[in-house]
């Protein structure tokens, strides 16, 4: 008999031409955008650009392949143009760094780069990022991503960034940035946002679906202590705006921003897709310094000359919106499918679901935020902002970050013996409370490193519980958490979430999605690949599962009605109030 190859003839019994990875074999391509959807400056510079039409329809391919599972190559058939031969860019802006890589269209990684960098945090309350330091970091990540790929440009079919979300910067008239990018590590806004808060919460959180309206109060705050800078400015951009901007060559007035940042903006109508003239009004943020509302799956421009220079790419590459890096994360790691609840365990620990409709919480204990495919929404919930920084800080003033700390922590008691730790250093977001700080309580004498160490592990399991109650995800159907991130690669803190949740946690280890997720965005919107879940389903796969412990659960309730108390002790006290920062302390601008 001769050998199975994994090759068959086609036959009339066939399902319909689409191969496992939803790959359409045939001519009708939905997504398919033309030049007509671009903004009209953007149309032309792209007809110019462009040697190619965007996303061509490709009538080569034919023929039935199997995938064979688990095999790093498929079997193909003579002639047939497989997905290996198109890629997609993935290129993910961080807190901390960009790392940008090339994606066969099945998810398989064939080359990438990392630019790292910090924001600049001259005193207490300043963290500034030069935004042209972040355009240089775009740039030479996917410089890197380029080289190490060794593919042929032309073969790309799309550029796409998802970006850290609750920042914003100035651009002038001709592009050039008029304020430093910050995000809600600079607090000097703080003082403008709870003004907002305690006068327009309830509003904004039926309008927008979060009340967390961290740009409208930075912007309001350059209003009222950089006249200069405001009047300067044609429109404040997310980092996703600035970075698609760069990437198409676009003008001000052409920016853009894609639906699943609104929440942080908090001048929308939601529902509409559009900005609120009632929430601008109110909350004082002229619309017109506010870039054009786009799906995360729209074809913005193709890729400039400069940009193709510097990286090597091709001129006139498509470039789409994308969407922001907490629903990238969501998406790449395949955590957005039912009966699931996800944990984004890294810089901030996010966690959220998938849910059918638009349903603001009035009491603010979580946010609503439109799915970056348009097929629903995800429930998300900011447990702890700078929850990763929180970590880095304690192993490095405190704790030494050592494996043998985290076994001795492992033999602390359930509640660390009475310590509680508030992880809320930069203000709590769900509720929205940006004045709150951290704090630890109950300490004695005989606490050590370890108790602290498993008090700060505790405090995060907590407020995943109370987020995942406030959901209902503890009382519904949901069987498992999914949790990613470098919050993940810690046993310890993993049993202990499953433990306080009582639900099975399951650890994708120390991934790293969004940028998978942005390139996929990109090859959907230019109609070469159908949806994700058939990728992700392959390339984040669980590493462990860690199941709740006999009788564990039932203390840990216990212990976390002292953990609520020790939160509203905390969110009971204010700092001492000081002059406010002047705007241009620290600034290179």
């Amino acid at each position: 008999m001769a050998e199975d190859t994994g090759v068959r003839a086609p036959t009339s019994r066939d399902p319909p031409p689409r191969d496992q990875f939803g790959i359409r074999r045939g001519n009708h391509r939905p997504g398919r955008r033309s030049s007509g959807d671009l903004a009209p400056g953007a149309r032309d510079r792209h007809r110019r650009r462009s040697r190619r039409p965007v996303a061509p329809v490709d009538r080569t391919l034919r023929g039935t392949v199997r995938v064979i599972p688990g095999s790093p190559d498929r079997a193909r058939i003579p002639g047939e143009r497989t997905m290996s031969e198109k890629y997609a860019v993935g290129v993910d802006v961080g807190g901390s760094s960009t790392k940008s890589a090339i994606y066969r269209l099945d998810g398989r990684v064939v080359g990438a780069g990392v630019h790292h960098y910090q924001p600049r945090q001259p005193s207490t309350g300043v963290a500034e990022y030069d935004a042209d330091e972040l355009l240089r970091a775009v740039d030479s990540s996917i410089a890197q991503a380029v080289r190490a790929a060794t593919i042929d440009p032309a073969k790309v079919v799309a550029v796409t960034a998802d970006s850290m979300i609750s920042g914003t910067v100035g651009l002038a008239e001709d592009s050039s940035p008029t304020t430093a990018y910050t995000t809600t590590l600079d607090t000097r806004f703080n003082s403008v946002l709870e003004d907002m808060l305690g006068a327009h919460e309830p509003r904004i959180r039926e309008l927008v679906g979060s009340g967390t309206p961290v740009i409208a109060a930075k912007v309001a705050w350059y209003r009222d202590t950089d006249p200069r800078a405001f009047d300067r400015t044609r429109v404040f951009v997310t980092a996703g705006g600035l970075v698609g901007r760069h990437l198409a060559g676009l003008a001000a007035a052409e920016c853009f921003i894609d639906p699943t940042v609104l929440w942080a903006v908090g001048l929308s109508d939601t529902r509409s897709s559009s900005w609120s003239k009632e929430l601008t009004t109110k909350l004082g943020v002229p619309a017109s310094l506010l870039p054009r509302i786009v799906p995360s799956t729209t074809v913005v421009g193709g890729l400039s000359d400069q940009v193709a220079q510097a990286t090597g790419l091709r001129a006139g590459t498509p470039v789409v919106a994308g969407c922001g890096d907490q629903m990238a994360g969501f998406l790449g790691a395949g955590i957005l499918r039912e009966h699931r609840l996800g944990d984004s365990a890294g810089t901030y620990v996010v966690v959220g679901r998938r849910v059918p409709s638009f349903e603001p919480d009035p009491a603010g204990r979580f946010d609503v935020v439109p799915s970056a495919l348009g097929d629903g929404f995800t429930q998300q919930a900011v447990v702890a902002m700078g929850g990763g920084f929180t970590k880095q800080w304690f192993d490095d003033r405190i704790g030494g970050g050592t494996a043998s700390l985290e076994a001795a922590a492992a033999q602390v008691g359930i509640g660390s013996d009475g310590a509680i730790f508030v992880p809320h250093f930069g203000g709590q977001s769900t509720p929205s409370r940006p004045w709150v700080r951290g704090a630890w309580l109950g300490l004695e004498w005989g606490h050590g490193k370890p108790h602290l160490a498993r008090s700060v592990m505790e405090a995060m399991a907590f407020e995943i519980a109370i987020a995942a109650q406030s959901m209902g995800a503890l009382t519904d159907a949901t069987t498992e958490i999914v949790g990613y991130g470098g919050g993940a690669r810690s046993a310890v803190a993993s049993q202990i979430k499953a433990d306080v949740t009582g639900l099975n946690y399951s650890s994708l280890g120390d991934i790293a999605p969004a940028s998978l997720a942005a390139a996929m965005i990109g090859a959907i919107a230019t109609g070469d690949l159908d949806g994700l879940d058939d990728v992700t389903a392959a390339t984040a796969p669980v590493r462990q599962t860690f199941t709740p412990r006999s009788g564990h659960t039932d203390t840990y309730r216990r212990y976390l009605a002292d953990y609520r108390d020790a939160v509203e002790l905390a969110a009971s006290f204010r700092r001492i109030e000081r002059t406010p920062a002047n705007p241009t302390e620290g600034s290179r601008l």
